[in-house]
């Protein structure tokens, strides 16, 4: 009895040592494409503010480091929506599981929710620090420009549109 329950304690102590090396070693791998990453999204940032003509230095990197925040939030919840929807298809391929589309619809609105909250945070954020136009400016920066010139074809394709429904078509950042 005695000798059943050590082997027992020392088989989860082992599990809990070789689980956490193989933890660490996942963690180093990750660290320098997470610093790869976080050196693009502040290079990618710092061409937003840049434009926004922020002359004091400590508002311009605060701005900056806001901005990049929010590409690394964007890239990690996208990220972990389709590592989970990858898996939920790898899974229905081996074991054919029940309705994996219903799964898949669930982990998008999951991810939708989270960018959703991620957005309106953003949004608070930017504009604590900057006025109402260097926010478009920052949304336009990130859109590469394409929010402006799809609202305008929606407006152009619909020109009857009241201006309720023109207001519908805008992105609620």
């Amino acid at each position: 009895m005695i000798r059943k329950r050590n082997i027992k304690f020392l088989l989860i102590r082992l599990a809990a040592f070789f689980g956490f090396i193989n933890f660490n070693i996942y963690l180093a791998a990750q660290a320098p494409l997470d610093r790869e990453y976080k050196a693009v999204a502040e290079n990618r940032a710092n061409k937003i503010v840049v434009r926004l003509g922020i002359t004091d230095s400590s508002a311009f990197y605060k701005v900056r480091d806001i901005i990049a925040e929010q590409y690394i939030d964007l890239k990690n919840i996208h990220e972990n929506r389709d590592a989970q929807i990858k898996a939920i298809k790898e899974t229905n391929g081996i074991s054919n599981q029940s309705n994996p589309e219903s799964k898949i619809q669930l982990v998008q609105q999951n991810a939708d929710n989270q960018l959703e909250k991620l957005h309106k945070a953003y949004m608070s954020k930017l504009s604590q620090h900057l006025s109402a136009a260097q926010v478009e400016k920052v949304k336009d920066g990130m859109t590469y420009g394409v929010l402006p010139i799809t609202y305008k074809g929606y407006l152009e394709m619909i020109p009857r549109l009241s201006k309720e429904e023109k207001n519908s078509f805008m992105m609620p950042w």
